[in-house]
């Protein structure tokens, strides 16, 4: 192939080449532009490749907008450093890039084996995952020795761009200490976040506010982290309030350490909440109820999922909470998913009072595999709107809505026996307890008058069906 064709190229896909140990030709030359108007590159499942670039080529791709790196084994470096390439500087300058992309590279332990520099004014992707030998920001030196091979970045402000970020825990610590030094510096761009983390607390109260701009925030497989926004000491008599105004996105999952959102006094705030999911998966430690102080802030979520918390007893406090508003708590759920709880007794604890909760919003309940609970719904709280239910596997569940003093009643102390007036589908699986749907009332099907799926497995007690289905 001519040089003159190689200039033409515009992108470069490799997948799925197991022997393949080099991606481009490798020449002495110091400089090679028959690729410089390369716009994408990317890279998959080549496992034996050990370096993506020869330096002569690295060092002409000005035109590079989207580099893509997925699942290569024994990838070790991006720019590999050629034989005549002594101790000088190399700078690499890419003006157009504005994703990078670094999947699952186990191996991958630096950009280039040297010293040199890095700019990509442009920026906007920067996900780096599952490259845990892979730095990306400069660790403070104090008294130790030069480095020799540095890091990607060395200043937040060459992130100033970046909307889309992915951290390791060394990362995230470095950042963390970044902003915590510098009061006045924020990443206004910065939108998505994604971190995996090994300390008690991800940010200082004040840290967070470098943050406001902030959509999305994705915290994964932080083994020690305890808060996600850790209490400051001027926290105890603040009167300001953390608010991450544009936050529409939280997912939780695998921290085994989590105790709360955040334990300071200060209001915290997320007011577009409303507009996204909250996703809580896998927290041993998490002991008691979510919701009822401000331990975790779902009131402004559309979708609650919450899975594998062996501690947790229950998700809404209904008992604690009904002294401390004077006004119903709104919450927008539409959806709520629990799976393996095996300690949760009450998804909202039982209250002969009104509850102080309200789900105008609520469609769609599913449980699974949450063997203590020995009911779903208190009397006293609405289920107008409900539309799906979906239960399996609660080994000693009872009754779906508990019945006690709270119990809606019409004018004349009757009771209003339509459980569910809008719901068109339920699933009741494997509950080898489950003897009813309400304790005195036998006409399942008269608890919703448009119900038109109705899936029935392994309910042996349940009595309630013959006459209906009859």
């Amino acid at each position: 192939m001519t040089s003159r064709e190689h200039s033409s190229w515009r992108s470069s896909l490799w997948k799925e080449l197991p022997n393949v140990t080099h991606v481009w030709p490798q020449q002495d030359k110091q400089n090679d532009s028959r690729f410089r108007n390369l716009q994408q590159v990317s890279v998959k499942s080549c496992r034996k490749l050990k370096a993506l670039f020869p330096v002569a080529i690295a060092t002409n791709l000005k035109m590079l907008e989207q580099l893509e790196v997925h699942f290569c084994d024994e990838l070790r470096e991006i720019v590999e450093k050629d034989s005549g390439g002594g101790g000088e500087t190399k700078k690499f300058v890419f003006l157009y890039l504005t994703r990078l992309r670094l999947y699952n590279l186990p191996q991958l332990a630096h950009f280039y084996d040297g010293m040199f520099t890095f700019e990509c004014p442009e920026l906007n992707i920067l996900y780096p995952f599952n490259c845990n030998k892979f730095d990306l920001f400069q660790t403070p030196q104090g008294n130790s020795p030069p480095i020799t091979r540095p890091p990607l970045f060395s200043n937040i402000k060459d992130i100033s761009k970046v909307k889309t970020l992915s951290m390791k825990s060394k990362d995230t610590w470095v950042l963390k200490s970044w902003l915590q030094q510098s009061e006045d510096l924020e990443l206004e761009y910065l939108r998505g976040l994604m971190l995996t983390f090994d300390d008690d607390c991800l940010l200082t109260s004040s840290a967070a506010g470098s943050l406001k701009h902030l959509e999305e925030l994705y915290v994964y497989d932080c083994k020690s982290l305890k808060d996600i926004v850790q209490k400051e000491q001027d926290d105890e008599t603040a009167t300001e309030e953390i608010i991450f105004e544009q936050l529409k996105r939280i997912s939780l999952q695998h921290l085994r350490s989590l105790e709360c959102f955040y334990q300071g006094n200060a209001a915290l705030k997320l007011p577009s909440l409303a507009q996204t999911a909250l996703f809580l998966n896998n927290y041993p430690e998490l002991e008691g109820k979510w919701v009822g102080s401000s331990e975790i802030p779902v009131e402004w979520s559309l979708s609650l999922q919450v899975r594998k918390c062996k501690h947790v007893e229950a998700i809404f406090d209904v008992k604690d909470t009904s002294a401390k508003h004077d006004d119903p708590v709104t919450f927008r759920l539409r959806t709520i998913v629990l799976k393996e709880l095996p300690s949760m007794r009450h998804v909202w604890n039982n209250d002969p009072k009104a509850s102080p909760f309200s789900f105008p919003f609520l469609e769609g309940v599913g449980v699974q595999e949450c063997k203590r609970i020995k009911n779903l719904f208190p009397a006293s709280v609405p289920r107008d709107y409900l539309r799906h239910l979906d239960v399996r596997k609660c080994g000693e569940l009872e009754e779906i809505v508990a019945k006690d003093e709270a119990f809606p009643q019409d004018a004349n102390n009757k009771e209003i026996d339509m459980l569910f007036p809008q719901l068109t589908f339920m699933v009741l699986w494997a509950l080898p307890e489950l003897r009813c749907i309400c304790s005195g009332m036998q006409n399942l099907l008269d608890q919703s008058v448009v119900l038109t799926r109705l899936y029935v497995f392994s309910c042996p007690k349940l009595k309630a069906f013959a006459a209906d289905i009859a």
